[in-house]
């Protein structure tokens, strides 16, 4: 395939954009970089270990049975699980296909991925055990399990070329919190997985080689969820780099991520800070010593100073490539990036732009500050179902983030527009949960808000009044919210007040008050 470093400007949906003049078309034709190392190892999933030709035959087996399902070029195939080595092989074997991998949180509840079901319309959806049984009884579905049997006992061949499809044509869709009501379906395009990956192989001087010689791989640990974006451009990149890509299944627990990190030699690791805290706190308590761990990437929400600082400290060896991203589901990925003394001389900064993406300020007020925009290659094409759109003329997306660019165009992130709450690096709707939480018929009002958590950056806090009176069974409602919210969106705190929520002068709730008085008097009450 033909990459190269080189910027143009080109049209892209009636907007002039930054692209690679040499560059991939298609996002299943990544796959094709695994056939320069076909037998190094592609992925390890705890024991589990499968080398890129085994992927790449295992693909084959899993297109062929997608094709006998009906599902046909610019179909939507839903995959519905938590990290596996199926999920991936499922993956790229819809993106050969040409047709739209629909990618569904694995946290969701049994309503939530049914409303994502009647959003997108899959032809066919692959599912795990768990995920399998929240679906509609009328659901033509692949497990997990036989896309494993088909990948063990399929024979080792080249998969077929992949179907054909344009750049602008969806590949993935994506969701997202919104501000309000459920997650947001966001379609991403060929052309726009093609060059988040692009960016990043250039930055680090990972471009495949044009001799046709295989490149040097690496390991890379993977921590995120493989329903994020950013857990599927560590796929496209280990792919494209003939790198190796290492996890563990089950719950994050330091303990097995620092055995995987010694024991893969792991040289990256991509995770959100509150991920990066504890394992620094296993590695300082027992003294583990990881001399291969290089570069220590965060992202998904705000990095605070001390958690950087924390990470030199217990990761001596990865000091100069600490580094730091920031972009949305709706960007495709990453937007920003910077690592080592260009993070250190800089607090607060969250990177520079990467080589396609086009960071601007609208309507900066005196100190600089404004909503930030960005448009790239990667924008999304839409939210599939819903009228309402984020893009601006000339293809400029609203963050919804407000911040700054300096001089050197670093750019810092200082507040949010949206009222969204981060958790851990998953995004929680406030308006989405004080719809679950209003449905009691004891609770009068209610506001939502993200309250400081040491490890997971924010958590979800829930301020109700109720005019009769009555006691609130806060477990109860807890129980109830269960059956309809994902886990990471139940709150974890509740404020039961005894007078009415603050209100403005239109009759809107001032949340920033109340999570001011709340957070006050949080850290004047003794632990």
């Amino acid at each position: 395939m033909d990459w190269g470093r080189d910027i143009v400007v080109e049209d892209v949906l009636g907007a002039p954009t930054r692209v690679f003049a040499r560059r991939p078309r298609r996002a299943g034709d990544v796959m094709l970089e695994g056939r320069r190392r076909p037998q190094a190892t592609y992925v390890v999933e705890d024991s589990r270990r499968l080398s890129f030709a085994e992927h790449e035959s295992g693909v084959a087996a899993v297109r062929s049975r997608l094709h006998a399902a009906g599902v046909r070029s610019g179909d939507r195939v839903m995959i519905a699980g938590a990290n596996r080595i199926e999920f991936i092989v499922s993956l790229w074997a819809v993106l050969r296909a040409g047709a739209v991998a629909v990618v569904g949180n694995a946290w969701w509840s049994a309503a939530e991925l049914q409303a994502a079901i009647g959003v997108t319309v899959p032809r066919c959806i692959i599912a795990d055990e768990r995920r399998a049984q929240l679906l509609p009884a009328d659901t033509e579905w692949l497990s997990f399990d036989e896309v494993r049997d088909l990948t063990e006992s399929a024979p080792q061949c080249r998969d077929i070329p992949s179907a054909p499809v344009a750049e602008d044509d969806p590949a993935l869709i994506v969701f997202t919190s919104g501000t309000t009501g459920h997650a947001k379906a966001a379609e991403l395009s060929h052309r726009g997985v093609v060059s988040t990956l692009q960016n990043f192989l250039t930055i680090t001087d990972k471009l495949p080689r044009q001799d046709g010689e295989p490149g040097t791989g690496s390991v890379s640990l993977l921590s995120l969820p493989l329903f994020h974006v950013g857990g599927i451009q560590q796929i496209t990149i280990a792919m494209a780099t003939g790198g190796r890509l290492v996890f563990c299944t089950g719950r994050f627990e330091p303990a097995r991520v620092v055995t995987m990190l010694a024991q893969e030699r792991v040289r990256a690791w991509a995770a959100v800070p509150s991920m990066v805290s504890r394992v620094a706190d296993y590695v300082e308590a027992t003294a583990a010593q990881l001399p291969d761990l290089y570069t220590i990437n965060m992202g998904g929400g705000p990095v605070p100073e001390h958690v950087k600082a924390r990470a030199r400290a217990a990761f001596p060896h990865s000091r100069r490539g600490i580094g730091v991203t920031w972009g949305l589901t709706e960007t495709g990925g990453a937007v920003t990036s910077a690592a080592g003394t260009a993070v250190a001389a800089r607090p607060g900064t969250v990177g520079r732009p990467l080589p396609t993406c086009e960071v601007r300020v609208a309507a900066p007020e005196s100190g600089g500050s404004g909503e930030l925009l960005v448009r790239s290659p990667s924008v999304m094409l839409r939210y599939l179902g819903d009228a309402e759109s984020p893009i601006e003329a000339d293809r400029w997306l609203r963050t919804g983030d407000v911040g700054w660019v300096d001089d050197d165009s670093f750019v810092y992130i200082t507040d949010r527009v949206k009222d969204i709450i981060i958790r851990g690096g998953e995004n929680v709707a406030a308006a989405h949960v004080e719809a679950a939480i209003g449905r009691s018929a004891l609770v009068d009002e209610v506001a939502v808000v993200g309250l400081p958590h040491a490890d997971l950056g924010e958590e979800v806090g829930a301020v109700v009044f109720t005019r009769s009176g009555q006691p609130l069974d806060v477990e109860a409602i807890e129980a109830e919210l269960r059956a309809t919210l994902a886990h990471f969106e139940v709150p974890s705190r509740w404020w039961v007040r005894c007078e009415p929520l603050p209100r403005n002068a239109t009759g809107k709730i001032v949340k920033a008050d109340l999570k001011s008085e709340w957070i006050a008097n949080l850290e004047t009450t003794p632990s």
